[in-house]
């Protein structure tokens, strides 16, 4: 969500709040309220029969109580609304604060006050600050794999940029950190690749997350996904038999250089 329609979705649902408010307590004590005394005119009152003037009983119309009720829906709505509104806020930031924070392979977090300016600038929607922020602290320390993702993530999801996003992941997956991370990353370019019309490379990759992950629920996904297309699965590609994810038997020893394997009969 853009700040801006954030900071407008603030105003309006404080200020629902504050006036729908004011306009229920109004009605409601209004109902309470005892109705104007009326004198009564006699035109000859004796002392053995005093005319005592009674009060209203204050009780309210039909219109009046909808209209109370009206305020107060009104209210309650707007009071969601605005929960609504601080929860998510409150959510998104300790999840940036804990789930979130920007670990690199040797478990080193950020410093607090990188993680702030870059959180700060991202608040304020300054988005290119906070990608630049990103970049100067992994050139401080090239292994912060998260932060190269969390650039990839604001390329895509918070400046459109696909293409961009893209060729962050290409970068992440050259990197060594742990694999089922590594995998789902992968996962995640290829439906990229799909948005940017780019099949082959789709495929390719699916084809290389089976192979070199085979035991991990994105391999799994990939290999649903290449045999749905009716994409055959060759080599080292075949999902693993038995479901224990072990490798093929090996073959006959050969006299042939490393690397290299006979030709199959």
């Amino acid at each position: 969500m853009k700040p801006q329609v954030k900071i407008g979705l603030y105003v309006v649902t404080a200020l629902g709040t504050l006036v729908f408010g004011i306009l229920f307590f109004n009605a409601w004590r209004g109902m309470g309220e005892p109705a104007p005394r009326t004198p009564s005119v006699a035109p000859s009152v004796t002392p053995e029969r005093e005319v005592v003037p009674m009060e209203g009983s204050g009780v309210m119309t039909g219109r009046g109580l909808g209209r109370m009720i009206g305020w107060g829906l009104l209210a309650v709505v707007s009071v969601v609304g605005l929960g609504a509104l601080a929860a998510y806020d409150i959510t998104q930031y300790t999840a940036n604060r804990t789930g979130e924070a920007l670990f690199d392979d040797e478990g080193e977090e950020i410093g607090e006050s990188t993680y702030e300016q870059v959180e700060k600038a991202y608040g304020e929607g300054d988005y290119l600050e906070a990608i630049r922020l990103l970049r100067e602290f992994i050139r401080e320390k090239p292994q912060a794999v998260h932060g190269q993702i969390r650039i990839a993530e604001i390329y895509e999801k918070d400046l459109n940029n696909p293409l961009a996003a893209a060729l962050e992941y290409e970068e992440v997956l050259q990197r060594t950190f742990d694999p089922e991370r590594k995998s789902w990353t992968a996962i995640h370019l290829v439906n990229l690749y799909n948005r940017l019309n780019k099949p082959q490379q789709a495929v390719a990759l699916m084809q290389r997350v089976v192979a070199e992950f085979p035991e991990t629920p994105a391999a799994a996904k990939a290999r649903d996904r290449l045999e749905a297309s009716g994409i055959e699965l060759t080599g080292s590609a075949e999902a693993p038999e038995g479901g224990g994810g072990h490798p093929p038997d090996p073959e006959p020893p050969s006299n042939l250089p490393p690397g290299f394997r006979p030709r199959g009969g």
